[in-house]
């Protein structure tokens, strides 16, 4: 499974290597490695890894006590696992979304660590075992980790594992993006494949280690 994994990952990167377009790209790593790691949860004893995403939140993270930032690795740990979704990857978001900044809201009212939007994340609070009391819910890092890793868990599921076209549709949302993908056969655009590419990028920063020589490149 890992040679296969790195085959794949070093067939991605040929392609991006020999300057193809972003949609050409994407459309050849389909069901690749990339879309396989996307929903692997890190393997592991749970301490070892908790320890791993804690010095990554303790570098980035800003507003955040050293206690809050053991409750948000351990948070997007068990919240990972949970959902079968690899836990760099929720970082990554996080890194991407909210610069790993408390109390971040964008101009359309996505809040959080995850920005996530009320109505969103409303929805998903249930799934995520979390209690809804209105948009104040989200201001805790640790539900608004649990709601936003079930949503991104959601994403890739419905896009059977795709990850660009998942992290497109957290991004624009799903309805928006499914609209895009069949006007454009299938294929992501410069504009709509550049979030998925931020999130990747940084992805493969943080979990180059655990992901193998291959996918950092």
């Amino acid at each position: 499974m890992r040679k296969t994994l790195f085959i794949a990952l070093n067939f991605a990167l040929l392609f991006a290597s020999a300057g193809l377009s972003a949609p050409s790209a994407a459309a050849s790593i389909e069901g690749a490695a990339v879309d396989a790691a996307a929903g692997r949860a890190s393997e592991g004893p749970r301490d070892e890894v908790v320890n791993a995403l804690f010095l990554i939140v303790n570098e980035r993270a800003r507003g955040f006590s050293e206690a809050e930032q053991w409750t948000i690795a351990e948070t997007v740990h068990d919240a990972a696992r949970l959902e079968g979704v690899d836990p760099y990857l929720v970082l990554a978001v996080i890194g991407t979304e909210s610069s790993f900044r408390r109390r971040q809201q964008s101009s359309v009212g996505a809040m959080g660590l995850m920005q996530l939007r009320p109505s969103t994340a409303k929805a998903f609070a249930k799934r995520a075992g979390v209690r809804w009391r209105g948009h104040k819910t989200l201001w805790d890092p640790a539900n608004n980790i649990r709601i936003g890793t079930a949503y991104l868990a959601h994403l890739l599921r419905r896009f059977d594992g795709k990850a660009h076209w998942a992290l497109t549709s957290y991004c624009h949302g799903p309805t928006r993006t499914v609209r895009h993908l069949r006007a454009n056969k299938h294929r992501l655009s410069p504009d709509y494949i550049r979030y998925s590419r931020k999130v990747h990028r940084l992805w493969r920063q943080l979990a180059g280690a655990k992901l193998g020589p291959a996918l950092v490149g």
